[in-house]
Order: structure tokens, then C-alpha cells, then sequence
């Protein structure tokens, strides 16, 4: 899987949400992370979104399985650098779906990830299955913590 940048804004004079690649994460015209627009999503069930430290082991459901498939819009912030610390192992995070656990994001992405940096995943949820975020604990002291927030959306209409 191949890491994608992408630049988020509303076009001028509507609503509507754009994503083209060709650049990092671009917040404009009032789009924020973790602002109204998205959180409204979130908070009405077409979305989810939860923090992970360097302590998450195991896999950990974003969000319910459905009957159909659904569309996934993700964004990783790292909210705490990645870093071995001391002779100790940064913890490791993936994010995909039941029984395929690294489909959106393998667990190498966020090595040595600096704090603040973002990443945007996407893809097509399979019918009957959870999207999960996987983690392997850092060792000893290690650092790096993470949020997550998607948006799943229904595939058809």
C-alpha cells in the first residue's frame, strides 16, 4: 500500500468537500479535523472517531459492522511522536477491517511519525465487517499516540 497525500477544502460557495492529491493536508476555508463539520458526522453515526497511546494491544473497533458495504474517508493525527526512547520500541498501529487488519493502513506507516504529522486513508469497507484499528504496545519507554476519525458512508445508494 502506497502512502497518499491529499489537500481537503470546501469550494468556494457551497459545502462541498474536495480531496485531490498532489500535496500534503491542506486545511481551508474553515475545514478543521476534528471540527464541526466532521464531528456532526461523527455524532450522527456516519463516523467514529478515538485516540490510541502507546499502550493499545490488540485490535480495537472503530466502527460496527453493517449488512453492506461502506465507503471509508480517514484521518490518522499524530498527537504524540514516535520514538524508540531508551532502547525501548515506538508502539505500531494498522487500521482495516475485520480479518484483513492492515487493509487501509499497514503497520509501518507511522514509524518515527512526527507529532502533528497526518495521514488520509480510504477505501471500501466490506459488507459484515468492523473497521479496526490494530496496536502493538511500545516496549519500555517508547512513545507515539494517535487519532483517528473516519467517516463510512453507505457504498450504494
Amino acid at each position: 500500500m502506497s502512502e497518499h497525500n491529499a489537500k481537503v477544502y470546501r469550494k468556494q460557495g457551497g459545502e462541498e468537500l474536495v480531496i485531490s492529491s498532489g500535496g500534503k493536508l491542506t486545511l481551508e476555508n474553515g475545514w478543521q479535523l476534528n471540527g464541526a463539520g466532521l464531528s456532526s458526522l461523527v455524532s450522527s453515526g456516519l463516523g467514529a472517531s478515538a485516540t490510541y497511546d502507546e499502550t493499545t494491544s490488540g485490535a480495537k473497533t472503530l466502527m460496527a459492522a453493517s449488512t453492506s458495504a461502506r465507503v471509508v474517508l480517514g484521518i490518522v493525527v499524530v498527537d504524540e511522536a514516535f520514538d524508540d526512547v531508551d532502547d525501548g520500541t515506538q508502539p505500531k498501529f494498522k487500521i482495516g477491517e475485520t480479518s484483513s487488519d492492515a487493509k487501509f493502513l499497514p503497520d509501518t506507516t507511522l514509524t518515527d511519525a512526527t507529532l502533528g504529522k497526518v495521514f488520509v486513508f480510504g477505501g471500501t469497507l466490506t459488507a459484515n465487517k468492523a473497521l479496526i484499528v490494530t496496536g502493538t504496545p511500545a516496549t519500555k519507554d517508547g512513545k507515539g499516540k494517535i487519532s483517528v476519525t473516519a467517516i463510512v458512508l453507505p457504498a450504494s445508494i
